[in-house]
């Protein structure tokens, strides 16, 4: 093994337990203090702004409760960064597991019927409070 393959790998190895530190090894339970500050609190207003009828349940997948039914997984890779005063961000938002269970059947080329799926794609701008002024949300099929 080469020095620099040895030294990717030892990279990839030292991201593992860090990452497995932080979440599965007893660092911390609390999910929430794992997406650290403040971008929690920009996912979950942005959950409160476009679910007001559900609750954000933190976990190892994000899940909304609410309007009777059982939690139904939520994905939401929100990327969100500090402009003066505001948050301005973005997001997809994707409810259910299809695609990410579709994705797993192709990836290994089990058959699969083609379809398409919905993205949300959500643009944001939120004061210190994270209250949010501007909540613009487009549509993209994939």
């Amino acid at each position: 093994m080469s020095r620099s393959n040895k030294l990717a790998f030892i990279g990839v190895i030292g991201f593992i337990v860090f990452a497995g530190g932080r979440l599965g090894l007893g660092q911390t339970t609390d999910w929430r203090e794992a997406w650290g500050e403040p971008r929690a609190s920009l996912i979950e207003a942005l959950c409160r702004a476009l679910f007001p009828n559900s609750q954000l349940q933190w976990g190892l997948h994000f899940n909304l409760i609410g309007n009777g039914a059982g939690p139904v997984q939520l994905n939401l890779p929100a990327y969100g960064r500090s402009v003066g005063t505001l948050w301005q961000g973005f997001t997809g938002v994707e409810l259910g597991a299809e695609k990410a269970d579709f994705l797993a059947k192709a990836q290994t080329f089990a058959p699969v019927q083609a379809r398409k799926f919905v993205t949300e794609i959500v643009v944001f701008s939120a004061g210190a409070d994270f209250h949010y002024h501007r909540l613009q949300t487009f549509r993209a099929r994939s």
